[in-house]
């Protein structure tokens, strides 16, 4: 049987990480919004996410940087899963980007 109590810690740590950078960038986003005068229609400001928003942005992200660490360990220790993790990671920092929730980070 498989012991997933190291990804369940570092999934914990990781989601921390994710909720204090996203805090971060939406305080950053509404700094920007409140000089921004008169955008063209296509252009606009990041809105305040709402608390449904929020909480993708932290799963969607917590699962991409957790799939690439593991994909990374994977890939060091010359297992062949690395692909297959390193796949699975750019499907869910897709997903957060297709929904249109902040991608905190991307290689």
């Amino acid at each position: 049987m498989t012991d997933f109590t190291k990804d369940r810690d570092d999934g914990k740590r990781i989601e921390q990480e994710v909720r204090r950078e996203l805090d971060e960038a939406m305080r950053g986003a509404a700094r920007i919004s409140e000089f921004t005068v008169d955008l063209p229609d296509h252009l606009s400001a990041r809105q305040p996410l709402t608390e449904a928003q929020y909480e993708v942005a932290v799963a969607l992200n917590t699962l991409a940087r957790l799939l690439d660490d593991r994909a990374e360990e994977a890939c060091e220790a010359r297992e062949s899963r690395w692909e297959g993790l390193s796949d699975a990671r750019t499907m869910a920092f897709n997903a957060a980007g297709y929904s249109g929730v902040p991608q905190l980070w991307n290689d």
